[in-house]
């Protein structure tokens, strides 16, 4: 039997919590990338698309908004992760798709 929406997010969510906070912003700053600190929504953001990744659910549009369905400027801070280099975005027909950087961030997948 499958999982339902609410345990799957609650997994995802769990998955998050399993990448230690401090080894993924010192591997960003090895990396030279700055203004990205542990307690910016725009962290949390990445370390759940990095759990989402692992657990090979696809990062698009309707799936980003499912998992954060109250959060504001929501594309803007993914646009913000693009400018970084972390994740690029693939425009499908009818939404958007974002893959995460494996050169950059091979060590979380």
């Amino acid at each position: 039997m499958g999982l339902t929406l609410d345990e799957l997010k609650k997994r995802v969510y769990e998955e998050a919590e399993k990448i230690d906070d401090w080894k993924l912003y010192i591997h960003l700053r090895r990396l030279k990338i700055r203004r990205l600190t542990p307690n910016l929504r725009t962290f949390h953001i990445l370390k759940v698309l990095i759990a989402m990744r692992r657990l090979h659910l696809p990062i698009n549009s309707n799936t980003v908004t499912w998992i954060f369905p109250n959060e504001h400027n929501l594309f803007n801070k993914l646009h913000n992760l693009g400018d970084k280099h972390l994740i690029i975005l693939k425009r499908k027909e009818r939404t958007y798709e974002w893959i995460l950087n494996e050169e950059l961030l091979g060590d979380f997948l």
